[in-house]
């Protein structure tokens, strides 16, 4: 209440000062950083419009004005103010910072680096704009660039935590190991300060009691302040559609919307009116179109403000809200803080609790989450008698031809497969690769080369452990139809430890390619195990390191077991026991409607 009154007080005085000074522009400049902090937009851009009116060349009003205006997708109006921002105040630093990255949505990368190079080049400012500056050169996947900000950070204040993390989590997106055991010991030590991202911290260690805590922490820093006191109206459960609104910022070329799109366009529309709501637009392609074609309504928000956003959604009068992003990247949870449903879910695209009281249940599996773990879940978990993650059935291509050198493979020899991001490789899954390797003549490791950095370090450490770079084999990015149809040319799929395959086992299990993993300790490192169990393929679940390195190298040499194997998987995919987009999405509508009713 005494904040309120404050901040009352602080309007009052600022509308006073612009009464007694109809001209005083900083005034009209501040009250309208009042209504932008208080999300306020038009408010706040109808008052520095004004502070320009009388100040015209004044840079804080461009600045603050191009934020707004970016805040609420308005990219053009953002553009030409922030430039004026920097023409009349070379040095404003932060305008350049912010410049940079609305260049970036632009697609003029040349020409946001022009000003990151200002930021990183200038001497004695905030080492947090040096330190944002280098976030920057990490979206453009300038990762060397990044590494060296951070590090001249992390020379000139050996105590600055942020730096840390993100230098950490640089050489990680290039698997550059130097004093990798120590980064990793340094990363579960900041765990304490709470300052590790969530996401960052799953790449390092599989600890679900651990990612609870940070979740709960974040949920409670972020969100504790935020007021709900919305009531939804009741509503008669007599004959009448359920409906369901999926949102996301990833209804695109990505792995969530390629594994979720079927689900969609299978719900039963006797029972269901399903609606999507996206909140990024800045790639529109095929997949977006399959979603829009699936629904019943498509919204796209992504240039509305949170208020905005929620006041749209609730108008729809929804009875359940299912949040495909978490705390993923483009996520806005900010909204579901607010609620716009009474029940609202989080699936698929983020693996593990949020920590938060407003997501109501996560959807889950035994395996993702065993009944012993829910204390570690802020959620209700509403359990599928199968693998949570689902799949679009007509990916299945199990056809045995040797097409290997179409895709750039050799075409003889035993390939070892692992598709996941780079993030996810560590120093002790890739010794035991490479030990799989000495084991098996005339064997390869096929990779995906997620950037140029990360390719030139693997094949040295492989050259460490005495394995040539001829057996490493890196791939480029395919469509996803030609990508199963590649990977279909690989014989087994070798696991990441502390964070699973996801979207990737999927796929590697729809090309009818086998896949070796480690039973894991969180809902992040079990997803293969999930995915196998449902298969009835649980022989390939390891319970140890050492079990995971025999049991590939036993498959690699012994033709008779991997054949085996081989067509049992390859026979479960075509029986339609086990993979069956229909029987997934009826089995979910169960669960959902006994929500409702």
């Amino acid at each position: 209440m005494q904040k309120r009154n404050v901040e009352s007080e602080v309007e009052e005085l600022l509308k006073r000062a612009i009464n007694l000074n109809p001209n005083f522009g900083d005034a009209y400049s501040n009250l309208g950083c009042f209504y932008h902090s208080k999300k306020r937009f038009n408010e706040a851009i109808k008052f520095y419009d004004k502070a320009l009116e009388i100040l015209p060349n004044h840079p804080e009003a461009n600045f603050s004005i191009g934020n707004a205006y970016k805040d609420i997708g308005n990219i053009e109006r953002a553009f030409f103010h922030l430039k004026k921002a920097v023409l009349y105040k070379d040095d404003y630093f932060e305008a350049h910072l912010n410049l940079s990255k609305i260049l970036i949505k632009k697609g003029k990368i040349m020409e946001s680096l022009s000003h990151i190079k200002k930021i990183v080049e200038a001497k004695n400012i905030n080492p947090n704009l040096i330190l944002n500056a280098g976030k920057v050169f990490l979206e453009l996947k300038l990762f060397d660039d990044a590494i060296n900000v951070f590090n001249n950070l992390v020379e000139k204040n050996s105590n600055y935590l942020q730096a840390k993390i993100e230098l950490i989590i640089a050489k990680k997106q290039i698997c550059c190991w130097d004093n990798y055991e120590f980064d990793s010991k340094e990363i579960k030590q900041l765990c304490k300060s709470q300052l590790i991202n969530i996401n960052t911290y799953m790449y390092f260690e599989d600890n679900q009691e651990i990612q609870y805590k940070l979740a709960k922490s974040y949920a409670h820093k972020r969100f504790n302040n935020i007021e709900n006191d919305f009531e939804f109206p009741k509503k008669s459960s007599n004959k009448r559609k359920i409906k369901i609104g999926y949102i996301s910022s990833d209804f695109r070329d990505h792995p969530v919307t390629k594994l979720v799109f079927r689900i969609m366009q299978l719900h039963d529309s006797d029972k269901f009116d399903v609606n999507a709501y996206s909140l990024f637009d800045e790639i529109e392609d095929k997949y977006t179109n399959y979603v829009k074609d699936c629904v019943n309504k498509f919204v796209n928000l992504c240039h509305k403000s949170d208020d905005e956003i929620v006041d749209i959604i609730r108008a729809d009068d929804l009875d359940i809200a299912i949040d495909l992003m978490g705390y993923s990247k483009n996520s806005r949870p900010n909204i579901f803080a607010k609620r716009v449903s009474p029940i609202q879910i989080s699936y698929l695209g983020f693996p593990g609790t949020t920590g938060s009281a407003f997501i109501d249940y996560l959807i889950a599996d035994e395996i993702l989450i065993p009944k012993k773990d829910q204390k570690f879940f802020s959620e209700k978990i509403i359990y599928l008698n199968q693998s949570a993650l689902c799949c679009d059935d007509r990916l299945i291509f199990v056809d045995k031809e040797n097409i290997r050198e179409q895709y750039g493979l050799p075409k003889y020899g035993f390939i070892f497969a692992c598709f996941n991001n780079n993030l996810k490789i560590c120093p002790k899954v890739f010794k035991i690769w490479m030990q799989i390797l000495q084991a098996v003549d005339n064997s390869f490791l096929c990779l995906y080369a997620s950037n140029e950095s990360s390719k030139k370090n693997l094949i040295k450490e492989a050259e460490l452990q005495n394995i040539s770079k001829d057996r490493l084999i890196f791939v480029e990015y395919l469509p996803i139809n030609e990508h199963i149809k590649r990977h279909s040319q690989c014989d087994l799929f070798l696991d990441t430890f502390n964070f699973s395959a996801g979207a990737t086992a999927v796929f590697s299990l729809l090309s009818g390619t086998p896949i070796i993993t480690c039973y894991g300790n969180a809902f992040y490192s079990r997803m293969s195990d999930s995915l196998l169990t449902s298969l009835d393929l649980e022989e390939l679940i390891m319970d140890s390191k050492e079990n995971y390195k025999k049991i590939a190298i036993e498959l690699a040499k012994n033709k008779y077991k991997y054949k085996l194997i081989k067509d049992k998987l390859v026979n479960n995919l075509i029986s339609k026991k086990y993979i069956d987009s229909l029987n997934f999405t009826k089995q979910l509508e169960d669960k959902l409607i006994k929500l409702v009713i």
